[in-house]
């Protein structure tokens, strides 16, 4: 959901199993630490969750988080739970994170005020416009994390993952501006509407 939202998902079918970012230290979990995990670059890293490559005694944290069923038994229907470790998955996990950074980037594309992007940042996510409240909540949280952003360049560097030349002392504006939408589309991302299938 979080890669078709930001516009990253790879839609091609079929072809072998894909790596997507794993957090650190993960793979050594498997059986005897026989297994090394190599990210899959460009575009595989943003397939399907079911072209995942699984490994038994050490599957993905991603799969497991969203209710991956065991795959040494027969599923006939997925159970689907709404957990706090999810929530986390979805704020901290690199590929959520850079899910984030792109449907920010997607919904800042367009020309106009503020509401017009947070319209077209929560269409892209739940289908459907915000209400007046969410409306008001995401633009003051925008407020905010542009005011965080500004006072605190490093959040920024961090985030995004910026490399500063010997003469940029600092990230840009349009820099700190991505960051303080990338902040309002990770709430968005995680809202129990959009992660949840009801």
């Amino acid at each position: 959901m979080n890669l078709a939202a930001s516009g990253l998902l790879v839609r091609e079918l079929g072809g072998p199993s894909v790596f997507p970012p794993l957090p650190p230290d993960v793979a050594k979990l498997s059986y005897a630490n026989n297994f090394k995990w190599k990210t899959s670059p460009g575009g595989d890293r943003y397939r399907r969750g079911m072209y995942t490559f699984f490994k038994r005694t050490s599957p993905h944290p991603n799969l497991t988080a969203f209710d991956c069923p065991d795959s040494n038994k027969t599923c006939v229907e997925r159970s689907l739970s709404n957990t706090p470790l999810q929530a986390l998955t979805q704020l901290n996990n690199t590929v959520f994170v850079e899910a984030a950074v792109a449907l920010a980037k997607r919904a800042t594309t367009i020309s106009g005020k503020d509401a017009a992007k947070i319209r077209r940042l929560f269409r892209l996510c739940v289908a459907r416009p915000p209400n007046q409240e969410e409306s008001a909540a995401l633009k003051d949280l925008l407020q905010e994390s542009r005011k965080w952003y500004q006072k605190n360049p490093a959040d920024v560097i961090k985030l995004l993952g910026i490399k500063l030349t010997k003469k940029q002392k600092l990230p840009t504006k349009e820099a700190t501006e991505l960051a303080a939408w990338v902040a309002t589309s990770r709430i968005v991302l995680n809202l129990d509407e959009f992660i949840t299938k009801e």
